[in-house]
């Protein structure tokens, strides 16, 4: 078997993914994007082979990946751009990559989102 780099490994774990994850940014990195629409999906494979009923995305400009947004992300979202998802379409926000998040007790890294700095 030939030897493959960590690197090489992050960039087949990046291509392979329909979803925005923590890997896709450098751990400690922050990220200015723009919220191109809200999509909601029904009936999506979730970590563990689960389906989630119904689960909303962020379509961001510039990129193919969906950010799914978690309870915790629209409770961010809503604090940054108010609860009227309808406009938060061309509205501007921070991803940034947290490696001290914790899915179910255990650390595994993810994205949080912030409101962009004026300045």
């Amino acid at each position: 078997m030939d030897e493959v780099t960590y690197q090489e490994m992050i960039r087949a774990a990046r291509a392979n993914k329909e979803y925005l994850s923590f890997i896709d940014l450098e751990p400690g990195a922050r990220q200015t994007v723009v919220i191109e629409k809200v999509i909601r999906k029904t009936n999506v494979k979730a970590i563990g082979g689960r389906t989630e009923k119904v689960v909303d995305f962020l379509q961001l400009k510039g990129t193919e990946k969906l950010l799914w947004l978690s309870l915790g992300k629209l409770r961010s979202l809503a604090t940054i751009l108010g609860r009227d998802a309808s406009k938060w379409a061309g509205q501007k926000i921070v991803l940034f990559a947290d490696p001290s998040v914790k899915m179910k007790g255990e650390v595994v890294g993810g994205l949080v989102i912030e409101a962009v700095k004026n300045g």
